[in-house]
């Protein structure tokens, strides 16, 4: 069972209970695995594949848990980044992670 098996799950059995509190966004189990759905659907139709990496760089953020998801679901390896983290440290982590870099506001619609 992986992660996105997880989520998956959670929508089932508690549909409309909050998964994500983001200040005054709400995200249900539901929604989450639905948008988590749509979004691997779009990044294996853009060609990642299960066995891939893919680096996240992202503040702490709904957007980040739903590709955190939707990665998972595809089992694309995930190898998250502290934001803060700039420069040659950045550069150095995603040169020797993975093939992908997943951004924030980089997100496909």
């Amino acid at each position: 069972m992986n992660v996105g098996s997880l989520l998956s799950t959670n929508a089932v059995r508690f549909p409309a209970k909050s998964a994500l509190i983001e200040g005054e966004r709400r995200v249900s189990y539901s929604e989450l695995n639905r948008r988590a759905n749509k979004l691997a659907n779009k990044l294996l139709s853009l060609g990642l594949r299960k066995g891939d990496e893919a680096c996240l760089y992202f503040n702490n953020s709904i957007e980040f848990v739903e590709i955190y998801f939707a990665l998972s679901k595809i089992g694309v390896i995930v190898v998250p980044i502290n934001f803060k983290i700039k420069g040659k440290e950045l550069y150095h982590i995603v040169r020797h992670s993975g093939e992908v870099a997943i951004r924030e506001g980089a997100l496909p619609g």
